[in-house]
This record gives C-alpha cells, sequence and structure tokens, in this order.
C-alpha cells in the first residue's frame, strides 16, 4: 500500500516513524521544504520509518496513492487540496489529520461526494519534532474518533491497523469540524496574557504557566462553545471540564501545568528590544485563531448561538493580526 503524507510537520513526522516501519506499506511525502531524508525515527528509538520519495511536485508522489494523509495547517489546506486534485486518482481515500475548521466542506469544493473521505477529531499523536527529517517526540493516543462518508467499516478497520488504535466512528464531520482543542485552548491563553504587562518582559511557558485568569476564561469559551453543540445536536464532542476530569478552573490550572508532554511548549513570541510580542504568523494565530475560531463563530452566527466571551476574545487578538 503506497501512502502519501502532505505536509511535514509534527504529525507527519510522528505518522512516518509509526506507518513507515510496517511491512508493505510505502510513504511519500509532498512538502515544500527543501529537505533530504529516507527515515524518521522515535526518539525512544522504539520504531523507524522509511520514506520512498519526498518532493514538491504533486505529479511525483499523488498520482498512484491508495492513501493520503492531509496534515497540512487548516488555514491552508484548502489549498493544499486544490493543489493536489488533478493528481488524485477515483480510487484514492483522503484524508485529514484532523479535520478541524471545514475540512469535509473544502473536500466537496473540488470533489463533490465522489471520493472517499475520513478526517480525525484530534490527532492520533501528541508529536513534537526534535530534528527535522530524522527525529520526532510522539506518544500514541488510546484511541481516536474519525468521521467517514463510505466505506465506513473498511476505513475504521484499516486506519485501526496502521494506527495500532482503536478508532471510533463519529455521527458527522461537524463533529470534526468543531473542536474546543486548540482553537480554545489556545486563544483563551493569549488572551490571559494579553493584559496591562503586556508587552511581556520574558519568555513564558504556554502550559506549565499557565494560570487561573486563563483557565477562567477557558472555561467560560468552552460552556458557549458547549452551548453551540447542543443546538446543532451533536453527541460526540465532550466539555472540556469532562476531556480533562475537571470541576472548576483551579482544578484546570493545575492539570495543564502537569502535563508531561505539555511542559516544553514555549508560547509563540518575538523579541523586540528587551520585550516580547506574540508571533501573530504563528499557527497559534493564522489556523487556532483566525481560521479555526473564526469557524466556530460563523457557524453559531448561521445557528443564532450567542457567543459573548469568544467573539470578545477573538476581537481582542485579531486586532494584533491587523496591525502586524
Amino acid at each position: 500500500m503506497k501512502i502519501t503524507i502532505v505536509g511535514f510537520g509534527n504529525i507527519a513526522h510522528a505518522l512516518i516513524s509509526y506507518i513507515g516501519s510496517k511491512e508493505n506499506i510505502k510513504i511519500s511525502v509532498l512538502t515544500s521544504s527543501k529537505i533530504e531524508t529516507n527515515s524518521i525515527s522515535l526518539s525512544d528509538n522504539s520504531s523507524k520509518g522509511f520514506i520512498q520519495t519526498i518532493s514538491h511536485q504533486p505529479s511525483e508522489v499523488i498520482s498512484d496513492s491508495d492513501l493520503i494523509f492531509l496534515t497540512t495547517p487548516s488555514h491552508v489546506r484548502f489549498e493544499a487540496i486544490k493543489k493536489i486534485a488533478p493528481f488524485v486518482s477515483q480510487s484514492t481515500i483522503i484524508g485529514a489529520f484532523p479535520g478541524i475548521g471545514g475540512f469535509y466542506d473544502e473536500i466537496q469544493k473540488i470533489f463533490g461526494n465522489n471520493r472517499t473521505v475520513f478526517a480525525s477529531q484530534r490527532v492520533p499523536y501528541i508529536a513534537r519534532v526534535v530534528e527535522r527529517g530524522k527525529e520526532v517526540n510522539a506518544t500514541p493516543k488510546k484511541s481516536i474518533s474519525i468521521a467517514i462518508n463510505h466505506n465506513q467499516a473498511y476505513i475504521q478497520e484499516l486506519l485501526s491497523g496502521l494506527l495500532n488504535m482503536d478508532v471510533d466512528l463519529l455521527d458527522s464531520f461537524m463533529e470534526v469540524h468543531l473542536t474546543n482543542s486548540n482553537p480554545i485552548l489556545h486563544s483563551a491563553r493569549l488572551f490571559s496574557l494579553y493584559n496591562e504587562y503586556y508587552p511581556l518582559s520574558k519568555e513564558v511557558l504556554f502550559y506549565k504557566e499557565w494560570d487561573d485568569d486563563a483557565s477562567k476564561v477557558l472555561l467560560l469559551m468552552d460552556e458557549e462553545f458547549m452551548n453551540l453543540i447542543k443546538k446543532l445536536g451533536l453527541k460526540n464532542i465532550s466539555s472540556l471540564k469532562k476531556h480533562y476530569e475537571v470541576q472548576n478552573y483551579q482544578q484546570m490550572t493545575q492539570k495543564l501545568r502537569s502535563i508531561e508532554a505539555f511542559k516544553s511548549i514555549k508560547t509563540p513570541l518575538i523579541k523586540v528590544d528587551n520585550k516580547y510580542i506574540f508571533d501573530v504568523n504563528s499557527r497559534y494565530f493564522q489556523e487556532d485563531i483566525n481560521h479555526d475560531l473564526l469557524y466556530i463563530i460563523k457557524t453559531a452566527n448561521k445557528n443564532l448561538v450567542q457567543l459573548p466571551t469568544i467573539n470578545r476574545v477573538y476581537k481582542k487578538l485579531s486586532r494584533l493580526m491587523d496591525n502586524k
């Protein structure tokens, strides 16, 4: 089986290191990165995946693919789909890790309903690239939730075997498009940091130094988000309290500070003179806020659901992007 991975970030590295080690699997990569590599290893040396071809030309890696995994950021994903579309055969299965912010809508604009498509609600690994093209630190999750349009039983079994984890079937792609992970988490934290002490006097660890102010905003945003989920009748999306098994903002702060895989993550900052300002070109802004949080807001507006805190957070942070 030939699998082509579009994108070359954290999740792409993790997928290669795990899946590329399996027999009868040939991995190709489509990326704009100018890099030469033929394998990626896990940091603990428990798995090493091999790459057959790496290219920036879709014609070289897409045409004979059995599976295509899109791992690009959501705000550039539609352009990636348009780029590969002329080379995708009718039988190729297309998936996104994850499909947040309207993946299935984008697919239908290009292909209609004529392709077998899946998308995950969250990513299958907590992953960070250690050395690009060589090493990744990746921890697999116990299970992953997937929406699939056709051949559901076959795709579910296929992905479970490739990922070595349970695959739970979602009821609709809206349960993928709408998520209270990064768009809510990242924007709440950035909003709390954008206060009277901004610009910042030092670098800040995003999760390890998470504070109660961020947790208070986060839980307000999540409550509004869950009101939208209830209005839409979606059943397979949990509140952040349930997801993290906490009861209040104090417990949320302690929980987010304590997650080992998150402790080294830094806030996206740029040093200017002796102060630090947000890097508004980072994925935290361009993907999580400008695309995915905005998708939540637009969906709420269509369904007449009020999001006062989410709108306040979005407006304040979007001004930074407007003034970049």
